[in-house]
């Protein structure tokens, strides 16, 4: 029987196949023609503990669990079952009442507590958003009641010539006819230079609703009053009685303005 090293970590059968292992490696690597020092180079295991595993320098070597793995990587450098090698090394007691940390354990039950709480956080989030979209057009219904009249008349515009008698608040507008044809009406031309929405009223009669494109003209006669709202004022270019061409206002504002017939001159 073989006599090993008293003060040896490793026991009697344990030593026993670390050396079959050793001698059994240290064959095939010379049959192979590799030196140690490629298969540590290959493996990146120390040579010191390479040349201590052939030698069989048991107080050289690590704990058992450490020279498997190094057995492992030798034997798979050769081309040979590394692990299987590892495996015939005997496990030292300590080690055989130990679960192996790769066994799987019963998974635990996770906690949902956290869920409630997000849960509620979202439910809270959605009554809010759904609050405020409730609440949100009945501020602007009421803001609506309390300004009925905002943006929808423009002031005049500046270049619209008015007779200082009839002048009206902006946005309603009079203005007199003062070359009457011979049949004493008022006759409104109008020239659209941009599209707009017209709305035309003749001697309190609607004779237009409706949008004209640019370039569309007509013509509108009454006896006594010709009202003319428009929605692009700046595109509505008016022509009363043949006078001189003017635009009914700004661009893009809205504009009211009334044409009326001038009152017929004295006899003498």
């Amino acid at each position: 029987m073989t006599n090993y090293p008293q003060n040896s970590s490793f026991r009697p059968d344990q030593i026993e196949k670390i050396r079959e292992i050793s001698e059994y490696l240290r064959q095939v690597r010379e049959e192979n023609g590799r030196s140690l020092h490629q298969i540590a180079t290959e493996t990146r295991i120390s040579l010191r503990l390479l040349k201590a595993l052939e030698a069989l320098e048991l107080s050289a070597l690590p704990e058992t669990v450490y020279l498997q793995g190094l057995i492992q990587k030798y034997g798979n450098a050769l081309g040979l079952n590394g692990r299987e090698l590892a495996q015939k090394i005997p496990q030292s007691d300590i080690l055989k009442g130990i679960t192996p940390s790769w066994q799987p354990l019963r998974p635990r039950r996770p906690r949902a507590v956290h869920l409630y709480f997000v849960y509620i956080l979202v439910l809270i989030g959605a009554i809010s958003g759904i609050s405020y979209g409730l609440q949100r057009p009945s501020w602007q219904a009421e803001n609506e009641e309390d300004n009925p009249t905002v943006a929808t008349e423009a002031s005049p515009s500046p270049n619209l010539t008015t007779s200082p008698e009839t002048d009206t608040p902006s946005g309603n507008n009079t203005i007199s006819a003062s070359n009457r044809p011979p049949n004493d009406v008022v006759v409104v031309d109008v020239t659209l230079q941009e599209d707009s929405w017209l709305e035309v009223v003749a001697d309190g009669q609607p004779e237009f609703e409706g949008i004209l494109k640019r370039g569309e003209k007509r013509t509108w006669e009454a006896d006594q009053e010709i009202r003319v709202r428009a929605g692009n004022a700046g595109g509505v270019v008016i022509t009363v009685n043949n006078e001189q061409p003017t635009p009914l206002g700004e661009r893009g504002q809205v504009e009211t303005v009334t044409y009326q017939a001038p009152e017929p001159a004295p006899r003498s």
